[in-house]
């Protein structure tokens, strides 16, 4: 297939609309979604122009990150993203509690805010955006990293189901002040109820999720989600003990371990640097889909993910191998450019992934990098049971 290249600057996510018009949606992170229809790409909308002018993206963690549409988009017109914004003495409706510092002790002030917008298109068959939007959730961010993650809907859930049109959004901890961090998880935000920080909001008990849950020095994990279980974190990193003034050191579980009834991550993989590899070596999990295509039998099954630094391996994992209380393996993914095997590295042209995935209305498998602003598609190489990256 052709790749469209989103230009100028670093494409971050796309996503289908699910009204048969085989559409996708790709967002630049510093504040623009384009629209791909039949190979011609068109600015859909700029945040810029339409939110307030606090919208920022001062580091590589801020900007637009996500949009997801409801899965009646064809008919109301809804879809929903989250960005970040200056302070600008804003309200949050969630703020932080607790005294913020530096890595010196000193106390300093919140970094920002993650605002999860509504949109509502008057026509849901255009190709550039008019209609309105409102606010519906405002975050208060201690720090600059470890924002707003993923937003979604269950692409499962059907009308009537009780998890149809509920929008599922995964917040992350709220950083930390400088990396290497003075401490992991510096205000707990992961063991404490009273902030979203750190948690996956409006879930459904019933369903199978996924979230594939970035660690701080050693381990990389796929967690299953099951309303109310608490992941560990930053007391755990995988199946490990981690003291937060100590981000460089892993311990054993501790023999009353079950006292804590901690959730442990259903497969991880971890940070072990090859003698001969120069540079960041699996260091951030990036999330994937559940494979359900046509191109790729060998895949169907799979939940496919990659690490996001500059080792960019991609992998796959047998979704029915995912169950609480055990440990799945996990494969690497073979990739190639046409015939060729190449790295996805290579592929790209850089030296660092920045890799996004996103699934289209075919079920296909579709992958982007801020690094080239390509959307490339996962299919099958010809005459060969392994995959290629277009």
């Amino acid at each position: 297939m052709t790749n469209p290249r989103i230009n100028p600057g670093p494409s971050d996510l796309k996503n289908s609309l699910g009204d048969g018009s085989d559409r996708l949606f790709v967002n630049d992170m510093r504040g623009k979604l384009y629209v791909i229809n039949n190979g011609k790409v068109d600015l859909y909308m700029n945040f810029q122009n339409l939110v307030c002018s606090g919208f920022s993206y001062q580091t590589n963690q801020q900007g637009f990150g996500y949009f997801a549409f409801h899965p009646d988009f064809a008919n109301n017109g809804l879809f929903y993203t989250v960005h970040t914004e200056d302070k600008n003495n804003r309200i949050a409706d969630f703020t932080i509690k607790k005294r913020i510092f530096d890595n010196e002790n000193k106390t300093i002030e919140s970094s920002h805010h993650d605002v999860i917008l509504e949109w509502k298109a008057n026509n849901p068959a255009a190709n550039y955006f008019t209609g309105r939007f409102r606010e519906i959730m405002r975050v208060e961010e201690p720090y600059e990293d470890h924002n707003v993650g993923q937003l979604g809907f269950n692409p499962n859930a059907k009308p009537g189901d009780n998890d149809y049109g509920m929008l599922y959004i995964a917040l992350a901890d709220g950083g930390s002040d400088g990396f290497p961090v003075s401490e992991t998880d510096p205000l707990d935000n992961g063991q404490n109820l009273n902030t979203p920080l750190g948690k996956i909001l409006r879930i459904n008990p019933n369903g199978k999720m996924l979230a594939a849950d970035t660690g701080q020095a050693f381990i990389e994990e796929v967690n299953l989600i099951v309303k109310g279980s608490n992941y560990g974190w930053g007391n755990r990193e995988g199946t490990w003990v981690i003291k937060e003034d100590n981000e460089n050191e892993l311990f054993d579980l501790p023999e009353n371990d079950a006292r804590y009834n901690y959730t442990y991550p259903v497969a991880q993989y971890d940070r072990d640097i090859p003698a001969y590899y120069e540079g960041f070596y699996a260091i951030a999990i990036t999330g994937g889909y559940l494979y359900r295509g046509k191109a790729i039998p060998e895949l169907v099954g799979e939940y496919i993910f990659a690490d996001f630094g500059s080792d960019a391996r991609f992998f796959h994992v047998p979704v029915d191998e995912l169950v609480n209380g055990k440990q799945a393996q996990i494969k690497e993914l073979r990739l190639f450019d046409g015939q060729k095997s190449a790295s996805f590295l290579e592929i790209i042209g850089s030296k660092r992934s920045d890799v996004r995935f996103g699934i289209g209305e075919d079920k296909e498998i579709y992958v982007t990098s801020k690094s080239d602003g390509k959307v490339r598609k996962l299919v099958s190489v010809k005459n060969k049971g392994v995959v290629s990256n277009e």
